[in-house]
C-alpha cells in the first residue's frame, strides 16, 4: 500500500510541475510590459499615454495617435517607436524641439524613468513591472490531493514625499532648479541627504530595497530623495499679436538701432540722390535700390516670424543675382499683382490720378476701388513672398485665405500702415520747407527707414502669433 502511495505522489508531483511550467509560460506569453508615457508627472494634471507596439505619433493635430493640447507642441511633434522592449523617440522637425534630460535630440532611445520634454511639456517613460510567477501549493493528503494556484502581484512602492529645495554650491541660483553635479545642463531630480549633492536620473543607481525612491547615491550608497522641481516656462511675449504690437515701434532702436537708422538713412539717401542724377544708370540703380530694400524687408520679417528679438542687420550681398536681382524681381512682381489692375483701369478708363477734378466720377470711383483693393492685398502679399521666398505666394489662393483667417490682426496692420503713410507724407512735405541742403532728404530717409522697419516687423509678429492659424508650412 505504501508503494502505491509513493507512486501516486510521484505522479502528482509530475503533474504539478507540468502545470506550474505551463502557468508560467502562459503568463510570459500574455503578461508583457506595456510602456507608457506619464504626462506632467507629479502634478495634478498628470495623465498617461499608452504606447503600442510599433509607431505612436504625438502632437496637437487630431490626426496624431496621441493628441497633446499645448501651445509649445507642434501639429505632428514626434513619434515613439516601440520594438519589443526598446522604445525610441524621433523628433519630426518640431518648432520647439524634443529634449531628453535637458538635451535636444533628433532620434534617441528612451529608458524607463527618463524624462522626455516636448516643447515645454514634460513626460516620463514608465514600464509596467512584470508580474511575479504564480505560486503553486499542494496538499498531499493520502489518496486525495488539492491543487491551489494563488496569483500575487508585486505591490507598488509607496510614493515618496518630495523633498524641499535645498540649495548648494552646485545650484545655478537659489531661485532656479538645481543642476546635476555631473551634467550641469540637466535639472537635478534627486538629492542625496548625506552628501548634499544633486543628481539627474542618469547619475543615480537604481536597485530594489529602497524605502523612498529606490534611487541611491553612487558616492555614499545612501538613498536619495525626490526633488520638488517646478519648471517655469518662460512667457512668450510675442504669442499675442496685440500685446507684442507696441514693441514694434521700439524695435528699430534696440541694440545699436539708432546708429543703424542713421547709417541706413545715409545709405538710402545716397542711393536716392544718385537715382535722381544717374541718367543712363538710373535703371541699374533702381534695381540695386529696390532689390536691396526688399531683401532688407524680408530679413526683418523672417527674423520676427521666428519670435526673435534680434535687431535688424544688413542683408548679405555676396551673390548679386540671388541677393539683389531676385528680391527686385519679387518686389516688382508684388507691385504688378497688387497695383497692376489699378494701372490697367486708369489706362482703360482714361483716369488721371494726378488731376482728380478732371475725371468722370464713376470712372474715378472704379479706379479708387481697384487701388484700395490692391493696397489691402499688398501687405499680406509681401508677407507671403517673404516667408515662402517664391513669387507663386502672390496667388490669391494663398493670400486671400490668409487674410480671412486673421481678419482682426490684419485689419489692425492695415490701419497702422495707413496712419504711417499719412505721417510720412506730412513729414516729407514739412522737410521740403527746410532750406538746409541734403537735410530734407536725410530726415525723409531716416523716417522712411524707421517706419519701414516698424511695418515689416508688424507683419512678422502677426505671422508668428498666428502661424498655426495660417498653416502655411504644415
Amino acid at each position: 500500500m505504501q508503494k502505491e502511495d509513493g507512486v501516486f505522489n510521484m505522479w502528482l508531483d509530475s503533474v504539478t510541475s507540468i502545470f506550474s511550467i505551463s502557468t508560467q509560460a502562459i503568463q510570459r506569453a500574455f503578461v508583457t510590459n506595456m510602456p507608457r508615457l506619464l504626462v506632467n508627472p507629479g502634478s495634478p494634471q498628470q495623465w498617461e499615454i499608452p504606447l503600442k507596439q510599433g509607431t505612436t505619433t504625438l502632437g496637437r493635430s487630431p490626426a496624431c495617435d496621441a493628441q497633446i493640447e499645448h501651445d509649445s507642441i507642434s501639429g505632428t511633434h514626434c513619434q515613439i517607436v516601440v520594438s519589443g522592449d526598446t522604445v525610441t523617440v524621433k523628433d519630426l522637425g518640431s518648432t520647439n524641439g524634443s529634449f531628453l534630460n535637458g538635451s535636444a535630440i533628433d532620434v534617441m532611445t528612451l529608458v524607463a524613468g527618463q524624462r522626455l520634454q516636448l516643447g515645454s511639456v514634460e513626460m516620463e517613460l514608465i514600464a509596467d513591472p512584470p508580474r511575479t510567477a504564480a505560486a503553486v501549493t499542494t496538499s498531499a493528503e493520502p489518496r486525495r490531493a488539492a491543487i491551489r494556484v494563488a496569483t500575487h502581484e508585486a505591490p507598488p512602492p509607496p510614493p515618496s514625499a518630495p523633498a524641499a529645495y535645498v540649495p548648494d554650491e552646485y545650484s545655478e541660483s537659489p531661485e532656479a532648479p538645481a543642476a546635476c553635479k555631473y551634467h550641469p545642463k540637466s535639472v537635478a531630480r534627486y538629492l542625496c541627504p548625506q552628501c548634499q549633492l544633486h543628481y539627474c536620473e542618469l547619475c543615480v543607481a537604481t536597485r530594489p530595497g529602497g524605502e523612498r525612491t529606490g534611487r541611491f547615491c553612487r558616492m555614499c550608497s545612501g538613498e536619495c530623495v525626490a526633488m520638488n522641481v517646478q519648471l517655469i516656462v518662460p512667457v512668450d511675449r510675442h504669442a499675442n499679436f496685440f500685446i507684442a504690437l507696441p514693441s514694434a515701434f521700439l524695435f528699430p532702436f534696440k541694440g545699436g538701432g539708432l546708429v543703424f537708422l542713421i547709417c541706413g538713412a545715409l545709405f538710402f539717401g545716397f542711393l536716392d540722390f544718385l537715382d535722381r542724377y544717374a541718367g543712363l544708370f538710373s535703371i541699374g540703380l533702381k534695381v540695386v535700390y529696390g532689390g536691396y530694400l526688399f531683401s532688407f524687408m524680408q530679413k526683418i520679417i523672417q527674423t520676427a516670424a521666428q519670435g526673435s528679438e534680434e535687431p535688424a542687420s544688413w542683408p548679405d550681398v555676396t551673390e548679386f543675382w540671388q541677393d539683389i536681382v531676385q528680391p527686385f524681381l519679387q518686389l516688382l512682381a508684388t507691385g504688378l499683382v497688387c497695383f497692376g489692375p489699378a494701372v490697367f483701369v486708369a489706362v482703360w478708363l482714361r483716369v488721371n490720378p494726378f488731376a482728380p477734378g478732371d475725371n468722370d466720377p464713376m470712372k474715378a470711383t472704379a479706379f479708387l476701388a481697384t487701388l484700395l483693393a490692391g493696397a489691402a492685398y499688398f501687405p499680406m502679399a509681401v508677407l507671403a513672398v517673404a516667408m515662402f521666398d517664391r513669387v507663386f505666394a502672390l496667388s490669391p489662393t494663398v493670400v486671400i485665405p490668409a487674410i480671412a483667417r486673421v481678419p482682426l490682426e490684419y485689419l489692425t496692420v492695415l490701419v497702422i500702415m495707413a496712419v504711417i503713410l499719412g505721417i510720412k507724407a506730412a513729414s516729407q512735405y514739412a522737410a521740403t520747407l527746410l532750406v538746409i541742403p541734403f537735410l530734407p532728404t536725410f530726415l525723409a530717409s531716416s523716417l522712411g527707414i524707421y517706419f519701414l522697419i516698424v511695418q515689416t516687423r508688424l507683419l512678422g509678429l502677426m505671422y508668428y502669433a498666428r502661424r498655426d492659424t495660417l498653416g502655411w508650412f504644415k
